[in-house]
């Protein structure tokens, strides 16, 4: 694990609310300041990607520390999936909301993707879904075809396997 998932981990241990409040603000364009000092030391101050994943894991967990270690975000999007999207997804083949929304990302660039990320991981808070934010912030980091490729693969062929079971 990261060492600022490991940080992340310990303000939420120590439930120390001040510092969730102000990692928040990362997530804000107009208050993002707040947050750099407590993000300095993992390299959160500034505008470049690394920047902004940090920003964006640190302002997410800040909103919504349900954590896990497994999977990747192609397996919380799967969970996110209606049981009724996911019918007509196996049995049609057609495209719901959440596989929309998935679709999305994927498509997303390095400066898109971290803003697309922190909507679903706040959908995620409302439907109480768990991420991985340490393969989340790995992933992040290196966003490249490869990684659409392994979050595809979660997403999409755990419903393969469910439809050869039905």
């Amino acid at each position: 694990m990261s060492a600022l998932c490991n940080y992340l981990k310990e303000l939420k241990k120590r439930d120390n609310r001040g510092a969730l409040a102000n990692l928040r603000c990362a997530l804000s364009e107009s208050r993002k300041y707040r947050a750099w000092p407590l993000l300095a030391p993992f390299g959160g101050i500034g505008e470049g990607h690394s920047a902004q994943v940090v920003q964006t894991i640190a302002g997410m967990f800040a909103h919504h520390p349900l954590m896990t270690d497994n999977g990747n975000l192609g397996d919380t999007c799967r969970s996110l999936m209606s049981e009724a999207e996911r019918e007509e997804y196996l049995k049609e083949r057609k495209a719901g909301p959440m596989t929309r929304r998935f679709q999305r990302i994927l498509a997303a660039s390095p400066d898109e993707v971290c803003d697309r990320v922190a909507r679903l991981v706040l959908f995620a808070k409302s439907k109480e879904k768990p991420v991985n934010y340490a393969q989340l912030e790995n992933d992040l980091r290196k966003w490249s075809d490869f990684i659409r490729v392994e979050w595809a693969k979660s997403f999409w062929q755990a419903e393969e396997k469910e439809e050869d079971v039905l």
